[in-house]
């Protein structure tokens, strides 16, 4: 019944482990580590921009156009860059913010 297979599917769903539960794996960290570790300060994210670009290059159709900006971290991924058809285009927008302030340690005082 309709009713049996929501109870299997909510089952299924409450014994898969969730992404935070589980170690990132080795590439995705590795990936990330290469991200953090471009220099790219507030205002000057080339850098970071440009990796991006470059890793999402690797797996997106050669038809496709990504498109970056002076002083900006996003990226826009245009489907039909040449759209003279009136093709439907869709518009992938990255956008990355900066961790400003790290907490080193919390005294007993709060401070």
């Amino acid at each position: 019944s309709e009713s049996t297979e929501k109870k299997k599917g909510d089952e299924d769903a409450q014994s898969k482990p969730k992404p935070w539960q589980e170690p990132m794996p080795d590439d995705k960290f590795q990936l990330m580590r290469e991200m953090l570790a471009c220099p790219s300060p507030v205002n000057l994210e080339s850098a970071m921009t440009n990796f991006i670009k470059e890793e999402t290059e690797k797996f997106m159709p050669t038809t496709w156009k990504a498109h970056t900006f002076r002083g900006n971290a996003g990226l826009v991924v245009d489907t039909h860059p040449d759209n003279h058809n009136n093709k439907i285009t869709c518009m992938i927008v990255g956008h990355a913010d900066k961790i400003r302030l790290q907490v080193k340690s919390v005294g007993k005082d709060g401070k």
